[in-house]
C-alpha cells in the first residue's frame, strides 16, 4: 500500500446547503461539513438516503454552490479546478480545444452542422429533431442521464468519417 500524500487535495470547511422545497420551505441537506481529503486518499461517503452524500459530491464537482462554507479543490475554487482549458490540460496532450459558451442564438446541433464546432453535447431529443430537419449528425457517446433524458455527444457525420 502506498503512503498517502500530505497535500490537501479537497478542503471542505463548514459547508452547508439549504434547498427550497416545492412549498417554498427550507430543506437542510448539509450542515457544518468539514474535512480534508489528501492526495492519494480513498474516501467513501456512507449514509442513508437523503443524508447529503450526493449533494456534497455535487458541490465538490462544482454542480452546486454551497449555501455557506468554504471549499477548495487542488487549492482553487471548484469552478477553477474544473476549467481544464485554463490549466492547459488540453495543450499537454496535444489537443487544440476552444470551449465556446452556449447561448440562445445558436443551438448545439446547428453549431455542429455548420462547422462552427467539431462536436457538441445535446439532449437526444434535439439530435433526433435536428436529423429530422435535414442535419446529418451522429451520436458518438451517451454522456449523462437524468430523468429519462439522455445527453449525447454529437458530431457531424462528415467529421466522423474524416476521423476513421
Amino acid at each position: 500500500m502506498s503512503a498517502v500524500g500530505t497535500d490537501v487535495e479537497i478542503m471542505l470547511k463548514d459547508i452547508g446547503m439549504t434547498y427550497k422545497s416545492s412549498t417554498n420551505t427550507d430543506v437542510t441537506a448539509l450542515t457544518n461539513v468539514t474535512m480534508n481529503i489528501h492526495k492519494g486518499e480513498f474516501v467513501s461517503l456512507l449514509g442513508p438516503s437523503g443524508c447529503g452524500k450526493t449533494t456534497l459530491l455535487r458541490i465538490i464537482a462544482d454542480l452546486l454552490t454551497p449555501t455557506v462554507g468554504e471549499i477548495t479543490v487542488g487549492g482553487e475554487t471548484p469552478r477553477n479546478a474544473r476549467l481544464a482549458e485554463a490549466k492547459g490540460y488540453y495543450d499537454e496532450v496535444g489537443l487544440n480545444v476552444t470551449i465556446i459558451p452556449g447561448g440562445g442564438d445558436i443551438g448545439e446541433t446547428t453549431a455542429v452542422n455548420n462547422g462552427t464546432v467539431d462536436f457538441g453535447v445535446t439532449w437526444v431529443a434535439n439530435l433526433i429533431s435536428a436529423n429530422a430537419g435535414g442535419m446529418d449528425l451522429v451520436n458518438v457517446a451517451q454522456v449523462y442521464q437524468r430523468s429519462g433524458l439522455v445527453l449525447h455527444l454529437t458530431i457531424s457525420f462528415s467529421y466522423y468519417q474524416s476521423q476513421l
